[in-house]
């Protein structure tokens, strides 16, 4: 196995001190995070707040399990709600944008919603409404 670069261990090292700060920061702002979420959920759609769900514990794990991997287009993150995926070379920005978009792609698929349907099935947020609410965050 070839030895690590200096380059792969600095990315390494922003990823966790990344990964303690979004963690963080999403536990300091769950109020501030819930009410932008909620505000755009009543506005758009007239779901109460009773009818709204949200999985915290499943936030902290993503971000917890992100990892750096080398991407040919010109994103900083993905998620498939599961796995959060960051381009190798967000690092190099440094810290505060590795946690913001950390951040960002942890909050996609975190809030449930039960719409007045007759199914009355728990969905989750559109992207399109995710990113409104992120932008009132400034995590866009």
């Amino acid at each position: 196995m070839a030895p690590r670069t200096r380059l792969a261990k600095r990315r390494d090292h922003v990823l966790f001190d990344a990964k303690i700060k979004a963690v963080h920061w999403l536990k300091r702002n769950k109020r501030r995070i819930a009410t932008a979420f909620h505000a755009v959920l009543r506005e758009r759609h007239a779901v109460d707040r009773h009818r709204i769900v949200v999985e915290w514990e499943h936030v902290y794990e993503r971000v917890l399990d992100a990892t750096l991997v080398h991407m040919d287009e010109e994103i900083w993150g993905q998620t498939d709600g599961r796995v959060i995926e960051l381009h190798d070379r967000i690092a190099e920005y440094g810290v505060c944008r590795v946690t913001a978009t950390l951040a960002h792609e942890a909050l996609h698929n975190t809030f449930l919603m039960r719409r007045k349907t007759r199914s009355r099935r728990w969905v989750f947020m559109s992207c399109d409404d995710e990113h409104e609410a992120m932008e009132r965050l400034g995590l866009c």
